[in-house]
């Protein structure tokens, strides 16, 4: 069983979380990724069928099957 952490619509150019809260993806990978990450980085990595993702360096991991 899973737990919903995080609604996020994803496009190549911004995420919204909810209907209303959108923000360019650069602003997003700032808040919550790493400010290295490319702008178009979540919208190729869930443009994927299985993805997983692991950054050692900054703590993160990315998991859906």
């Amino acid at each position: 069983m899973g737990t919903i952490v995080l609604n996020l619509e994803i496009y190549k150019d911004k995420i919204c979380r909810g209907t209303l809260k959108c923000m360019s993806s650069e602003k997003f990978n700032e808040q919550h990724l790493d400010s290295s990450y490319k702008s178009d980085f979540l919208y190729k990595l869930f443009m994927q069928k299985s993805i997983y993702h692991r950054d050692i360096q900054n703590g993160i991991l990315i998991k859906v099957n």
